[in-house]
């Protein structure tokens, strides 16, 4: 079966509200790393309850659509269904507990052509149920490796999205964190709400082509996001306004990720991520907009 075009752009998302509390919060957080300086007071506000931060990427864990992909009537291959970029804009901090809702869709479905997969753009419009209040706005691009050409059959395609990641960095960096993610990064999580077993199960890996588990992507993202945080803005949430990265390579828990960042303007962090054992990009063309 082909991609139905007309089926994935007005796909209707389910809208559950995610509501999150306190410990949520820092569970998302002590899975990011933060916290590992125990003496750091700016860490010990993710990770505790006195006078409480909530890690400003932490929206990318609500309201998740589901597996919709597998839905029959798309007509999508998802077994070549690839997350290739995370898009982040920040309309205000997260409250140390709440619930958010969701309108999410499809903005983006565009052929590559045969052979070449098809961009689908998700978009998610997210919250405060409480208000109305808008606090996030997440754009997540995947790659339908096996669904490129769909348009021969009727001429329906949106045009390719511009590309939204960095320029090439040039010269040193001017800020290195280096990250040291736990063994168990993948168990605390996928508490957050993704529990697919290709992250903590051994068989799945294996039978996915890895030679273990690998950490969810949004977490590795997350962890960058801190480092942008720690170098730039001193651990103030509120100074993070959006931030894009391109997911190139999975990390292994326990892994060490060098987070290499450049300032090119006033509000402009340029940043990629790796880890050096393997000599291998985990996350490329990544920038973040702060204040």
């Amino acid at each position: 079966m082909m991609l139905n075009y007309g089926e994935v752009k007005n796909f209707q998302f389910r809208k559950d509200p995610s509501s999150y509390s306190s410990k949520d919060a820092i569970l998302y957080a002590l899975a990011l790393g933060y916290g590992e300086d125990p003496l750091d007071e700016r860490q010990l506000r993710y990770v505790t309850e006195a006078d409480q931060c909530v890690a400003p990427t932490m929206p990318v864990v609500f309201c998740h659509p589901g597996f919709w992909i597998k839905e029959a009537q798309l007509g999508l291959d998802w077994r070549k269904f690839v997350h290739v970029s995370q898009r982040l804009r920040l309309e205000g901090p997260l409250a140390s507990s709440g619930t958010i809702t969701s309108n999410t869709y499809n903005a983006v479905v565009a052929d590559r052509g045969e052979g070449k997969g098809a961009i689908i753009v998700q978009r998610r419009e997210m919250s405060n149920q409480s208000d109305g209040q808008l606090i996030a706005v997440i754009e997540s691009t995947y790659l339908a490796r096996g669904d490129g050409g769909f348009s021969a059959a009727d001429g329906h395609s949106d045009p390719l999205p511009e590309t939204a990641g960095a320029a090439p960095r040039s010269g040193a960096p001017d800020a290195v964190v280096e990250i040291q993610s736990l063994p168990q990064a993948a168990l605390l999580y996928r508490l957050s709400g993704d529990f697919n077993p290709l992250h903590v199960s051994p068989s799945a890996a294996t039978a996915a082509g890895f030679p273990r588990p690998i950490l969810h992507g949004l977490c590795t993202y997350g962890m960058a996001a801190r480092a942008v945080l720690a170098s730039f803005c001193d651990y103030d949430r509120s100074r993070l306004k959006e931030i894009y990265a391109r997911f190139s390579a999975p990390v292994f828990p326990g892994e060490n990720i060098r987070v290499e960042m450049t300032r090119t303007s006033h509000n402009i962090v340029n940043f990629e991520a790796s880890v050096r054992s393997r000599e291998t990009a985990v996350l490329k063309d990544g920038w973040a907009r702060i204040d």
